[in-house]
């Protein structure tokens, strides 16, 4: 329509798992929070590092392009990706590879746990130090953080600016199973309400530093859950 002012392209890296069919319920949540009218943007592609995962499953059943890449991780393997899928974000929903080449205040990643203790883990590891922790006494919760990604080359795994720290109670009748659905079902909320918001630059990073537009509502993703 004339006048309208398209929509922001978010590419997603999301390695998801090696079986079709399974994994990648990250990127699964953006795509229908799109369909929603939750996320107000589009999927440039989504890219997995296996060929015939969970992730092309998804990218089939939606028909969003698929890219599949197996490395070498090196800026310039990013940088043919990034220039054949033009992009406005970059989200990275359960990508365990380093990421080289991006713009940091454009690329956001979202990690189970709380930062920095659980800094370099993924999946299960992060769910079992925390509730290693939490049985020895040290924590009561976990957390979703979702932060601002810089260079790989430049920081590591799971540094950058942090946007959002959500707290998720842990139970006295939770198991371990149970504490990570319940952090999964928090990611699923989370992502793609954090996203629209950086998409929409209510939330940004300027000279090293998160701000937040005077209408966000800092209550609804900082603390305690239900």
């Amino acid at each position: 329509m004339y006048g309208e002012k398209e929509k922001s392209k978010i590419l997603v890296f999301a390695g998801g798992k090696k079986e079709p069919g399974k994994g990648g319920s990250g990127c699964e949540m953006m795509i229908l929070n799109i369909r929603l009218g939750r996320l107000d943007a589009e999927i440039a592609a989504v890219v997995s590092n296996y060929p015939a995962g969970g992730v092309k499953t998804l990218a089939d059943k939606y028909g969003i392009p698929f890219v599949y890449m197996p490395g070498p991780y090196t800026a310039e393997a990013y940088q043919a990706i990034f220039e054949k899928y033009p992009h406005d974000f970059i989200m990275l929903s359960g990508w365990l590879r380093p990421i080289r080449g991006n713009k940091t205040e454009r690329t956001v990643n979202i990690h189970c746990g709380p930062l920095p203790f659980t800094r370099s883990l993924h999946g299960d590891q992060i769910h079992k130090k925390v509730w290693d922790a939490y049985q020895d006494g040290g924590i009561t919760h976990s957390t979703v953080t979702m932060h601002f990604v810089p260079s790989f080359d430049l920081s590591g795994y799971d540094t950058g600016q942090i946007i959002t720290q959500k707290d998720v109670p842990i139970r006295l009748s939770d198991t371990l199973e149970t504490m990570k659905a319940r952090v999964n079902a928090y990611e699923h909320a989370v992502q793609s309400d954090i996203l629209n918001l950086v998409v929409h630059r209510q939330i940004y990073l300027h000279e090293g530093k998160v701000f937040y537009m005077d209408d966000f509502d800092k209550r609804k993703f900082f603390g305690g859950g239900a």
